[in-house]
Order: structure tokens, then C-alpha cells, then sequence
């Protein structure tokens, strides 16, 4: 579970250096949902 967080962590370091935070916020709001989703 917490290399797939470091893994979209990566990901939005990578959009950053585009300066699209719309793609972090995105990948952000899908890592979180993933997250809750797999917990339940």
C-alpha cells in the first residue's frame, strides 16, 4: 500500500515540473479514493 503512495507521489512530482497541478490534484483525489476503497 505504500509503495503505490510513494508511487503516485513520484507521479505528481513529475506533473509538477510540467506546472499542471490540475494532474496532481487528480491523481491526488485517485490515490485517496483507491486508498479508501481498498481499506473498506
Amino acid at each position: 500500500m505504500f509503495t503505490i503512495f510513494m508511487h503516485k507521489m513520484k507521479g505528481a512530482m513529475f506533473f509538477r515540473k510540467k506546472n499542471d497541478y490540475r494532474k496532481i490534484f487528480v491523481s491526488f483525489v485517485l490515490s485517496v479514493d483507491f486508498f479508501l476503497t481498498s481499506t473498506e
